[in-house]
């Protein structure tokens, strides 16, 4: 079991230490610490913590500076095993300017409250695969510039590897609806690996890569990111009786 998580993150760390593709290519780290409780068989709720860190300005290091915190909750109703509706009411962001020249170390964060309606589905193909996806729309009110109506898409595969190990392989494409200007309708388009580990009943690790395409607003270029993201859960349930 111990040879088998020492590979995945073997092969993870490879893959996040990429080639220099341009001068445009950033390293960021990406945290997330969650806390789940189900309620009912159909219903739970999350409550998220979530930290990113960037690289500064003329060095590659991805822990140099801060570059997002956030408190998220969550709630969850599902239909069935396949569908689900994904809510989180109101969501604060602290938003740190992304370096790309000297003066945006200094910047004071932005503030942002985000709310968030969205549909999931997963089905299984095999024993151990299945796909997924989600579609949501985000309402992104910000302190000191114009709201926003965010859109994304995201589809998904994972594989159960036993021994409660799970690849999963994601794509996720975000778009502006409103509040931006006309060319700066395409986010980011997100691509990831991970693999995740549970512990007991209660733990879960996930550690993985995220390859982010990215337009910031007032650039004409595409900023390219390489991402490492560790993420932890506990998850708390109820002796909760299953309707037949």
């Amino acid at each position: 079991m111990r040879s088998r998580w020492s590979i995945a993150v073997v092969v993870l760390l490879g893959l996040c230490t990429p080639v220099r593709l341009n001068a445009q290519a950033y390293r960021n780290t990406w945290f997330r610490v969650t806390g789940r409780y189900h309620f009912s068989e159909k219903m739970m709720a999350d409550i998220e913590w979530q930290h990113r860190r960037q690289q500064g300005y003329n060095n590659e290091n991805p822990f140099h500076t801060e570059l997002l915190s956030s408190m998220r909750p969550w709630v969850y109703y599902s239909f069935n095993q396949h569908i689900r509706i994904d809510a989180s009411p109101i969501a604060y962001y602290s938003l740190h300017s992304a370096i790309k020249n000297k003066e945006d170390a200094g910047k004071k964060p932005l503030s942002e409250y985000r709310s968030t309606l969205g549909i999931s589905f997963k089905q299984s193909l095999t024993k151990k695969l299945g796909i997924g996806g989600r579609i949501m729309a985000e309402y992104r009110n910000f302190s000191s510039t114009g709201d926003i109506v965010r859109g994304r898409a995201r589809v998904d595969i994972h594989y159960d590897m036993g021994k409660q190990y799970k690849l999963v392989w994601q794509g996720e494409e975000l778009l502006n609806i409103t509040g931006t200007a006309p060319d700066h309708v395409f986010d980011h388009s997100r691509l990831s690996a991970s693999v995740n580990k549970q512990f007991g009943r209660r733990y879960h690790v996930e550690l993985g890569y995220i390859y982010i395409s990215r337009l910031l607003p007032g650039d004409s270029f595409i900023r390219r990111e390489h991402n490492i993201f560790l993420n932890m859960m506990i998850d708390i349930k109820r002796n909760i009786k299953t309707t037949s």
